[in-house]
């Protein structure tokens, strides 16, 4: 899949990114949005089974939605670790492949666009399109699924090159869309403020 030469130093990113196709590629990936057949619920995850509060999760003000609880910008979670990792590359032994824009290469992206629009398309999702477009009045809800799949695939990839042994998150969100899950939002403090991704990290999954 990734057109990557691995060096031998290389093998904890190889094996974290062969885990990573194995999960795109796999059966259980994103069937837990499967309104007919979603597999059992992940133990040990939070999760919700509403699509369109799984979009919502996506904006900026947790404060302007009819919810009972509160929840933080998933996005910035995401930019926030992002970040952190790299700061901490700066100060280990990580190699010089590993610094390859591969977050931004080209064929990587159509790959996963390719792959998660097959599989969003050939589910049987749960959606009233009318209710969204309503709400909101943006892309149809499989539209907006498919971009934060590719997004959740896109900062896997960018968080393998400091290994998944070194984020927290990371591994979360993997392991969730290995459960068949989608990882969507969070709920409770940032990680900044002590959260932690076992506690707040939210799944779309319909089990």
């Amino acid at each position: 899949m990734f057109k990557i030469e691995f060096s031998p130093q290389d093998d904890e990113w190889r094996l974290d990114l062969e885990r990573l196709e194995r999960c795109v590629e796999s059966d259980r990936f994103l069937k837990g949005l499967s309104k007919s057949d979603p597999g059992p619920r992940p133990e040990g995850f939070r999760t919700i089974d509403n699509l369109y509060y799984a979009l919502d999760m996506q904006g900026l003000d947790p404060h302007a939605l009819d919810y009972d609880v509160e929840y933080f910008y998933y996005p910035e979670i995401l930019e926030v670790e992002s970040g952190n990792l790299n700061f901490l590359s700066k100060f280990k032994d990580v190699v010089s492949k590993r610094k390859i824009d591969i977050n931004i290469d080209e064929d990587i992206t159509n790959y996963f666009f390719n792959v998660v629009q097959e599989t969003i398309t050939n589910l049987d999702l749960e959606l009233n399109k009318n209710e969204y477009d309503y709400k909101v009045g943006f892309e149809p809800v499989d539209t907006e699924l498919a971009y934060l799949a590719r997004e959740d695939c896109l900062y896997l990839l960018e968080f393998s090159k400091t290994g998944f042994a070194n984020t927290a998150l990371g591994e979360c969100m993997l392991r969730g869309m290995e459960l068949g899950g989608l990882p969507c939002g969070w709920i409770g403090p940032s990680i900044k403020e002590g959260g932690k991704p076992q506690d707040c990290l939210v799944l779309l999954h319909s089990g």
